[in-house]
């Protein structure tokens, strides 16, 4: 019997471990502009083409965290306001004083599956770095709703 409660505890710790929430008030939009940035080869060379470097224009996000662990992005071109619309799932990979860290992997359909780190201030301000294997540059997120 005591092998059994033992393992009850345990799965319960561990399913709970993976499905930290975050609380009620960190839920909703946050929004940002990233600036805009020449692209880098895995060198951490420009690319060119023509003779060109490769610009990536300004972008316009915005991450709509809601309940369990699910994020969706919509990503706008400041060039020519084209858009993009993602879903996934977030999750917190570390909390301390009202500060969470978040990881995010969205997906567009077949074609596109960014990964973002965002930490979350307790006055809902939020840096976003993009997943580390790019040379985009972090930009400046606020909740707005």
């Amino acid at each position: 019997m005591k092998k059994n409660t033992i393992l009850i505890f345990v799965l319960l710790f561990l399913y709970s471990c993976g499905n930290k929430q975050l609380p009620a008030d960190f839920l909703g939009t946050y929004h940002g502009v990233q600036s805009g940035y020449f692209m880098k080869n895995i060198y951490g060379d420009d690319v060119i083409i023509n003779g060109q470097k490769l610009a990536v224009p300004s972008c316009d996000y915005k991450f709509l965290f809601e309940e369990n662990g699910i994020v969706k992005l919509q990503h706008t071109s400041l060039k020519d306001n084209t858009r993009d619309y993602y879903e996934g799932k977030y999750s917190i990979i570390s909390q301390e004083n009202d500060k969470y860290k978040l990881k995010c992997t969205v997906r567009s359909g077949s074609v596109s599956s960014p990964s973002y780190l965002i930490t979350i201030n307790k006055d809902k301000k939020a840096i976003c770095q993009p997943d580390g294997k790019t040379e985009e540059p972090e930009f400046n997120l606020n909740k707005i709703n």
